[in-house]
């Protein structure tokens, strides 16, 4: 028998179990959300680590009994590093939070600690730990399974967001203009950039108005997170979780966001119009998923639990401290991610407004911009990302002049698109909108909920905006003056979320 068959038939079963205990977790905590396409392309990241590992292995002793252990030491901490550290993190009273460095010094430690400990145990003592393992995954497995079958069973006892019905969206469409929707993530409203930067605005409004566009004077958004504001923009009503709570954490999110591929009220009305939708966006538009690079950004079952892991963690945070661009690059870091994402999200809308279309058509394109960090300058050329990460994460003195220098990358984009759409199809309804006001003022949080928004509709049909409107309103509003809708507007409200 060669060395590689033996090998392989000789590959630990709490290898596989472990893995497979974390994704049921994952399954069982996100439940309805993971797909089967998204557990097997965990799995297979996982198993291919674990089988490198198990190999590494038996570079540090020619036990295997021992080998093995000190193998399932590495798949362990890849799995669950991240979460011990978070736990640790919010058990510590105050601010006392344990930091990176501090937390992968005393795992390094401790890892050493344990290694020795393997090598110095007799054969028998580690076949026996393995069989433990073996039989504590097994029950851990069948526990979780059971948790989950217990959901499948009590679909009504579980998490879910309720939207309500829309009424006056039966109205005959007296036209089907093209309509776009420009959404620049974290885009201070005009009231907060006054306070920020004193009577000279940095903003977009100026040049709006010039365009023909109504500009909400005191916009505001209903939500101060992303992943709640565009489900409750989209579904043109408010969140409602079905246990009456709006905290921020994964489960919610991804119940939210949910919402907008399987209930979007104002994209499913739309494709009963015979519009086509297309989306320039990282979430998921209706049926038409994102055709842009996957962002590590927790959002949807695979990366929620794929960021719990080390190597999401890496990429989402620990190695953007690394000072070189070409290694983050070459590390595929979130920031670098979220660089190229834009340029994707700017060239393709740029394609798409410059594209005749045989029907109506729904363009809906986020950027993550001027959202921090701010990764370029005012030109959009890309900046050192290790120090924007820092500037990001301090929130040091140089974050306001960066954020009015990002702003001004995100004028320059915004009014090529408008010109742009304006010239070649004039007919076009086009909304610009942020879904929230910056977040990294601690101490100017009254401005969270003011964000950017402004509409033009051709012939300036802006009858029932007004000067306070909120996201929740804006589509509603938008049906009824672009296409005869007589949609009743709700009350504009605030939810912090936390």
């Amino acid at each position: 028998m060669s060395r590689l068959k033996r090998s392989i038939i000789e590959f630990p079963a709490h290898h596989l179990l472990i893995i497979l205990f974390f994704l049921l977790e994952g399954i069982n905590e996100f439940y309805p959300n993971v797909t089967i396409a998204e557990s097997l392309k965990l799995f297979g990241i996982f198993f291919t680590a674990a089988v490198a590992l198990f190999f590494i292995g038996r570079l540090f002793s020619k036990d295997r009994a021992k080998s093995v252990l000190i193998s399932f030491l590495g798949i362990y901490v890849i799995l669950y590093c991240r979460t011990i550290y978070q736990y640790y993190g919010k058990a510590l009273p105050g601010d006392q939070r344990i930091s990176n460095t501090h937390f992968f010094i005393v795992l390094g430690l401790f890892m050493i600690l344990i290694t020795i400990l393997i090598l110095r145990s007799t054969t028998t003592a580690s076949k026996k730990f393995s069989r433990f393992l073996n039989i504590l995954f097994s029950i851990l497995i069948l526990l979780t399974s059971i948790g989950i079958g217990y959901k499948i069973l009590t679909p009504g006892k579980q998490l879910t967001l309720l939207t309500q019905d829309i009424a006056g969206m039966n109205q005959p469409m007296f036209a089907k203009p093209n309509i776009y929707l420009l959404l620049f993530d974290e885009y201070q409203g005009d009231d907060g950039l006054k306070e920020f930067y004193g009577t000279t605005n940095p903003g977009p409004s100026p040049m709006l108005r010039q365009k023909g566009f109504f500009v909400v004077p005191h916009s505001q958004s209903n939500y101060n997170y992303t992943f709640y504001s565009v489900p409750s923009m989209m579904n043109m009503s408010y969140l409602n979780f079905s246990d009456g709570k709006l905290d921020f954490d994964l489960p919610r999110v991804i119940s939210s966001l949910r919402t907008m591929k399987e209930e979007n009220r104002f994209t499913s009305f739309l494709q009963q119009q015979g519009y086509t939708l297309i989306n320039h966006s990282f979430l998921q538009m209706g049926n038409i998923p994102s055709p842009h690079r996957t962002l590590f950004v927790p959002h949807d079952g695979f990366t929620a639990i794929y960021s719990r892991t080390f190597p999401g963690w890496a990429q989402e945070d620990l190695l953007h401290f690394i000072p070189s661009n070409i290694v983050q690059k070459f590390s595929h870091t979130e920031f670098y991610q979220i660089y190229e994402y834009n340029k994707e999200v700017i060239a393709a809308t740029e394609m798409t407004i410059n594209e005749r279309s045989s029907g109506p058509k729904f363009v809906y394109s986020h950027l993550l911009i001027p959202h921090p960090p701010m990764l370029t300058d005012s030109n959009g050329n890309l900046k050192n990302i290790r120090e924007t990460m820092f500037e990001n994460n301090l929130a040091s003195v140089s974050l306001a002049a960066s954020y009015t220098s990002y702003i001004k990358y995100a004028n320059r984009i915004l009014g090529k698109m408008v010109t742009d759409i304006q010239k070649q199809d004039p007919a076009a309804t086009i909304i610009f909108a942020s879904d929230h006001g910056l977040r990294s003022y601690p101490d100017r949080q009254q401005y969270i909920f003011n964000n950017q928004c402004a509409v033009y509709i051709p012939g300036s049909k802006y009858e029932g905006f007004y000067d306070t409107l909120s996201l929740v309103n804006l589509l509603r509003l938008v049906l009824n003056n672009a296409c005869g809708q007589k949609i009743p507007l709700l009350p504009d409200s605030h939810h912090l979320a936390k």
